[in-house]
């Protein structure tokens, strides 16, 4: 059995590499966890066998919640990463930028890949 865990990024609040690369990481290590706690078998065979994780784009935060419902529907772990007031800002020329308390990623899986593709099949990677 294929498993995978996929990383959906928002495209709309223009974050630039960084803030996504620690905002995937988030989310990706705390679905992963779920996954552990309520499906030991699927996460250890997906620990075994490479750890496959692929990053696509959702246009924004209303494509983000229902890959999450539809998630949860079929019982699969998923971690929304929510962003801080304080101290999650980015950088970029001395500007600082907020996202309050906005959704920025979330992580679907790791499960079976078939079943994450029925859920985020739509979305293109992450460029």
């Amino acid at each position: 059995m294929e498993l995978k865990q996929v990383i959906l990024v928002r495209l709309d609040l223009n974050m630039g590499k960084g803030k996504v690369a620690a905002q995937a990481c988030h989310a990706g290590i705390k679905a992963g966890l779920k996954t552990q706690l309520t499906n030991p078998v699927i996460f250890d065979m997906w620990k075994d066998n490479l750890e496959k994780v692929v990053v696509l784009a959702v246009p924004n935060e209303e494509a983000l919640n229902i890959a999450v419902a539809q998630a949860r529907e079929r019982g699969i772990a998923w971690h929304i990463v929510i962003d801080a007031v304080q101290g999650s800002t980015e950088g970029e020329h001395g500007k600082l930028v907020y996202y309050e308390h906005q959704s920025t990623c979330c992580a679907i899986g790791p499960a079976e890949a078939k079943k994450v593709d029925e859920i985020t099949g739509a979305y293109e990677l992450l460029e």
